[in-house]
């Protein structure tokens, strides 16, 4: 569904709270939650995850820069998705921590 990267680093004042999705208030505050998500994606499928739908989040460090973790997340397929691979769209300005290097 989509991967992007973040900053750790709360001195940065730019840190994306990924792992903070478990109780929103409503569905408001959990599609605002995805729209943050969709801007910072490197490339999607285009199709983003629906504020009712269960996500998976993998985090790992990424060396671009020190305190930055990539980030894949997916879902569930739904009912008459197939495994076969959607198209995948390539962000051509994606969000990134203010620290990100130039051409990285």
């Amino acid at each position: 569904m989509a991967v992007y990267a973040i900053t750790t680093r709360e001195s940065d004042g730019d840190v994306f709270h990924f792992n903070q999705y478990v109780n929103f208030a409503d569905d408001a505050a959990e599609q605002e939650y995805l729209d943050e998500v969709a801007k910072r994606a490197f490339y999607t499928t285009g199709d983003y995850a629906r504020a009712d739908e269960r996500l998976l989040t993998l985090c790992t460090c990424t060396y671009e820069m020190s305190d930055a973790r990539l980030l894949i997340m997916a879902r569930p397929l739904r009912d008459g998705e197939t495994l076969t691979a959607d198209e995948v769209i390539i962000n051509p300005d994606p969000l990134l921590p203010a620290r990100w290097p130039a051409g990285a």
